[in-house]
């Protein structure tokens, strides 16, 4: 494509790195979406290794076209030193702590010695992407929630990401006190594992099949379960949209497949927000993050 622009975006999970190259206008080049395993609780060379190896392979996949990338862009979960791209997690991650991962990748790839390494948080870069290529094109104060194994939240204000002063969220929502708990012990994976399991504690399967017991069988439980989410969600966002002047609200990571089952419950507990225009299912729930990690390459080198 005539004068496009090329940006690695890996995105890290606790089993997996995915990642891809997108160009200038949003579209992925087409090896699309890759994914390599990953042991979170490896070794510090194991996991460098991966790293490695994943950088390197997306770099020849696209030089053998002439395509050249302008910046890798990774996004990491907290806690993290996002402005030295240094892990600070002990929970998983563990081997590589303290460690300078830009200067580590740039001196393991020779090619990336001059190009920028960014790190940001997983979900300030879904939130990014969003915003710039997904349900959030358009409007300006923005916010996005996150819900899988855990539940995390990004904030854009005026078009600009809002964090804590050091990368991080700007409000961390997990850590919310509800119900003798923390949010993230009912809106998450596990909490509505948890919350179904009153009613069927020999339950050994996962959320997405909780979502087909209330869709297709109907099944009242399942059915409230998904009911209380939106209630706990909605209760628990009111006063940070509130206070950013939030006009679009996005839900992403793979609990919100079920936005449909907890959507009326959540808009049920928004509607007396006035600024509030707008309550939807991410676009590109796999890939937002993707698009975000490309933006910030884009937006950094001029």
């Amino acid at each position: 494509m005539i004068n496009a622009r090329y940006a690695l975006s890996v995105d890290v999970g606790g089993t997996f790195l995915k990642y891809a190259v997108i160009d200038s206008d949003g579209r992925l080049l087409d090896v699309g979406v890759a994914k390599e395993p990953v042991d979170s609780s490896g070794s510090y060379r194991r996991i460098l290794s991966t790293f490695k190896k994943v950088i390197a392979s997306a770099l020849n996949s696209v030089e053998k076209d002439g395509i050249n990338i302008e910046g890798v862009a990774i996004g990491f979960p907290g806690p993290f030193d996002y402005a030295k791209g240094t892990s600070q997690m002990d929970h998983k991650f563990q081997s590589i702590k303290g460690i300078n991962l830009p200067a580590e990748l740039k001196s393991q790839i020779p090619r990336l010695k001059e190009k920028p390494i960014i790190f940001a948080h997983d979900a300030h870069m879904f939130l990014m992407g969003e915003a710039w290529y997904g349900a959030g094109n358009g409007f300006s104060n923005i916010a996005g929630i996150t819900i899988g194994t855990g539940i995390g939240m990004g904030v854009m204000q005026n078009q600009a990401i809002v964090d804590n002063g050091s990368g991080g969220p700007v409000r961390s929502i997990f850590r919310q006190p509800c119900r003798n708990a923390t949010l993230e012990d009912f809106i998450s994976k596990r909490g509505i594992l948890a919350m179904y399991k009153q009613s069927d504690p020999a339950f050994t399967e996962d959320v997405k099949e909780i979502a087909e017991k209330a869709r297709k069988e109907q099944e009242q439980s399942a059915i409230d379960v998904f009911k209380q989410v939106g209630f706990i969600l909605g209760n628990h966002l009111k006063g940070i949209l509130c206070e950013f002047n939030i006009e679009c609200l996005i839900l992403g990571g793979q609990i919100s497949n079920a936005f449909d089952l907890f959507e009326d419950t959540l808009r049920e507990e928004l509607s007396d927000i006035k600024n509030l225009k707008n309550i939807t299912q991410a676009e590109y729930i796999d890939s937002a993050p993707l698009y975000g990690a490309a933006k910030l390459i884009f937006d950094a080198v001029k």
